[in-house]
């Protein structure tokens, strides 16, 4: 758990930062705070449930396993996606290895 916080707590910070320096006028930096926090809440709620139900059926391992392997498609996706609406599917994946 400590490797995945550690991976998965620096992407946020430096994407955000990219946007703020690449500034392009086609979402304000309010919006896209919260739109930040607000899609990978809304995707992680419904996984977390689906994973506590499937935990004892399939074991923590495997689901901590899937939920580190989300985290290098996240941030490769992150870096070869610039721009504002990047931040959507790298949200989505942060909610989905948050919620597992």
């Amino acid at each position: 758990l400590l490797l995945f916080h550690l991976s998965n707590a620096a992407l946020l910070p430096m994407l955000s930062m990219r946007a703020a320096a690449a500034h392009d006028g086609t979402m304000p930096a309010g919006v896209y705070a919260a739109a930040t926090v607000v899609i990978s809440q809304c995707v992680m709620i419904p996984v977390a449930l689906f994973a506590a139900s499937r935990a004892q059926k399939s074991g923590y391992s495997l689901l901590i396993t899937a939920a580190l392997l989300v985290l290098p498609l996240r941030a490769a996706i992150a870096s070869a996606w610039p721009g504002a609406l990047g931040m959507i599917p790298v949200q989505i994946l942060d909610g989905l290895a948050a919620g597992l």
